[in-house]
């Protein structure tokens, strides 16, 4: 009974194998372990040896034909007994006899019975009805197959387009993630774009060093089958092995550098805020002394007192946030140095300050002078501010919701650039836009 060949599974996660060449023809006599086929899957490439000696009777698949794995692919007939040829028919030499006639047979000779009589002679049988012995497979030679060397098989173009479409997005999905993160942390363009690109040239030489040119010095290369008797097994690299060697290693390097990144960035931000919240404290210190030992309260705008508390108020609002804005604002009117309730004689000039984005939300800030200033973006949601003096003040994007302009000075083109005054109280003809 023929032996069959099935498609062998060359991997836990491999479910189909394509041949990809016949080493033997149909017909030919195998021997046990010889290389029979060059089977082809996705991961790895090996030979398939001969499970029994014998010869093989039937091809099942043809090259390049995939099928799943258990799939019989080939026949091969064995024979445990091997038997010789029978010996040649002799060919008649010069002295053999003619052959007689059957009346000649039939004719009684000198000492021979007369006919009808039974003769203890030997019969004389023709040739033609001498039965041959069967002839078995292995009688016709008894010459051993000599094995065929292995002819590396090129990569199949499908399996080559399947290379170069992992390697293109692994390289994507490595790099692109990476470089996100470095152009959130402010790294320079070039870097961010090299990075995909030495991704792409890394993926590159994994897939070379399984090409049998470098295989040799890499010490990857493609699976050999553990079955042959006659090679060393060598066991390619599995997606873990590559996992362990270069993705771990790769992604805790990259979760180190985001992480020391990230602190650099909080300790940055904390030194920062630690620098302004002492602008903040200085000014106010600075400002208290002009008050008490300087008499600020008492001078003019035009004083030399004035003047310096001036300059120092709009050095800090340049280097504070918008809350220590806010705050800063707050102060100079509680202390009534630009203006309070209906005073609108401030001492501290404003003009040209940089109150852009302050919050400014829920305070009271009624009668302060705050002409030429510049309150771009600023929330001042809900504050009061009747009877402020907004004479040339830039409000485009002000955030005026719920706030108090009765009696304020401003003017409906102010109005026109706000970002938002839903139910603000404004002077008698001015109305939201």
């Amino acid at each position: 009974m023929p032996t069959s060949v099935k498609m062998p599974r060359l991997g836990e996660s491999v479910a189909e194998g394509t041949v990809g060449a016949w080493l033997k023809n149909e017909g030919d006599w195998v021997e046990k372990d010889e290389p029979l086929a060059e089977i082809i899957t996705d991961k790895i490439n090996a030979e398939l040896p001969s499970p029994v000696a014998g010869r093989l009777a039937k091809i099942l698949v043809k090259t390049d034909e995939t099928v799943p794995v258990g799939v019989d692919i080939a026949l091969i007939e064995e024979n445990a007994n091997v038997s010789a040829s029978p010996p040649a028919e002799a060919a008649p030499g010069p002295d053999a006899s003619p052959v007689k006639s059957t009346e000649e047979v039939n004719k009684p000779q000198p000492g021979q019975p007369p006919t009808g009589q039974p003769s203890t002679a030997p019969q004389l049988i023709p040739q033609s009805q001498i039965a041959s012995p069967p002839v078995t497979p292995q009688s016709a030679t008894s010459v051993p197959a000599v094995q065929s060397p292995t002819i590396p098989q090129p990569v199949p173009p499908g399996q080559r387009r399947r290379r170069v479409i992992v390697t293109v997005v692994a390289a994507l999905l490595i790099g692109l993630p990476a470089s996100g993160i470095l152009w959130q942390s402010g790294f320079p363009w070039y870097i961010v774009v090299a990075l995909p690109i030495l991704a792409l040239i890394l993926i590159m030489l994994i897939f070379l060093g399984y090409t049998p040119r470098w295989s040799k010095y890499t010490g990857f290369g493609e699976y050999k089958s553990p079955y042959s008797k006659d090679q060393d097994v060598q066991r390619a690299k599995t997606l873990w092995d590559w996992v362990q060697l270069l993705i771990i290693p790769f992604v805790i390097g990259a979760g180190a550098i985001w992480f020391n990144m990230q602190q650099s960035q909080i300790s940055l931000q904390a030194s920062v805020d630690q620098q302004r919240g002492t602008i903040l404290q200085t000014y106010i210190d600075n400002i208290q002394d002009l008050l008490l030992n300087h008499y600020l309260l008492k001078s003019t705008p035009t004083d030399d007192v004035a003047i310096l508390a001036r300059a120092r108020t709009l050095t800090a609002l340049h280097g504070l946030d918008p809350d220590r804005k806010g705050r800063l604002l707050i102060f100079l009117h509680e202390a009534q140095l630009i203006g309070f309730q209906d005073n609108t004689n401030a001492i501290i000039d404003l003009r040209g300050a940089d109150l852009i984005n302050a919050a400014l939300g829920d305070t009271d800030l009624s009668g302060a002078n705050l002409s030429l200033t510049n309150l771009y973006g600023a929330a001042l949601y809900r504050a009061n501010l009747r009877y402020a003096n907004l004479t040339g003040a830039d409000l485009r994007q002000a955030n005026l919701d719920y706030a108090d302009l009765s009696s304020a000075t401003i003017t409906q083109q102010q109005l026109d650039g706000v970002y938002s005054c839903k139910n603000v109280m404004l002077p008698p003809g001015l109305k939201c836009p």
